[in-house]
């Protein structure tokens, strides 16, 4: 597979065009009959598994060809006091568990 040069090329518009659908035509043929999900975007092809969001994606820039995989976690951390289930083994989230969990500080202010 040829990588697609940006910058200080001398290759034409063309080229640079064919080279990029050789770059997408044969990630399609290496990974058909996967059964993966492969989207073209304007500047990068993204791969995933279809009704398995929780893996992830993997993402091709289609001018260099350099490939990054991207997931997103997700923690269940319990409910909000007053709100959602009685189970008493369910944990509360206050908004102090909140700030502390998205600014890794205990959410109070700094004084």
């Amino acid at each position: 597979m040829a990588v697609l040069e940006t910058g200080g090329s001398n290759q034409d518009a063309f080229a640079l065009i064919r080279a990029r659908n050789e770059l997408i035509r044969a990630v399609r043929e290496q990974l058909k009959g996967r059964g993966l999900d492969i989207r073209e975007r304007e500047h990068e092809l993204v791969i995933s598994s279809p009704g398995h969001p929780e893996k992830g994606a993997i993402h091709i820039t289609l001018s260099t060809g350099e490939v990054s995989y991207r997931r997103t976690l997700w923690d269940y951390l319990g409910h909000l006091p007053g709100y959602g289930s009685d189970d008493p083994d369910e944990a509360d989230v206050d908004m102090n568990a909140i700030a502390a969990k998205l600014t890794g500080r205990d959410g109070l202010s700094d004084l």
